[in-house]
């Protein structure tokens, strides 16, 4: 590894941490980017992405649909809080319920927080408006999905 590509490493490890890793064992590899199913480290070798970044790149890394829709969200509106309507965040959720025959979905970017409202609901007594499932679903999705 370059000098650069030692840095960026060392201070990820330094000073943030890495879910599923022990800490003091980890040895993460620096993307610096990618370009379809590959991504490229800090010295530009070329690695096959057989995760798709875990959940959020199932089309690939820089799809160009993906980045025109995420350009056109960002020069509208950013960030918008959990507590805040958005069109996006309405057009979706309605698109899910047609799909699924769900009432509702939860939004989240975790799965402790989603463990959590799904426990919620279900003590509350929620029901779908249909009987396709117990408790509403819940959908852990990147910010911009919002």
């Amino acid at each position: 590894m370059d000098a650069k590509s030692l840095k960026v490493v060392q201070e990820n490890r330094d000073y943030t941490m890495f879910s599923w890793s022990v800490q003091s064992a980890s040895n993460p590899i620096q993307m610096k980017r990618g370009q379809g199913v590959w991504f490229w480290d800090g010295d530009d070798q070329r690695w096959l992405d057989f995760s798709s970044q875990l959940i959020n790149l199932n089309v690939g890394h820089q799809h160009p649909k993906m980045l025109e829709a995420i350009k056109k969200q960002v020069d509208e509106l950013c960030f918008a809080g959990p507590g805040f309507a958005t069109e996006p965040r309405g057009t979706l959720g309605k698109k899910l319920s047609e799909v699924t025959g769900l009432a509702k979905t939860f939004f989240t970017l975790g799965g402790s927080e989603a463990n959590e409202k799904r426990h919620q609901n279900g003590a509350a007594g929620y029901r779908p408006r249909q009987n396709y499932y117990p408790l509403p679903a819940v959908i852990t999705a990147p910010r911009w999905v919002r």
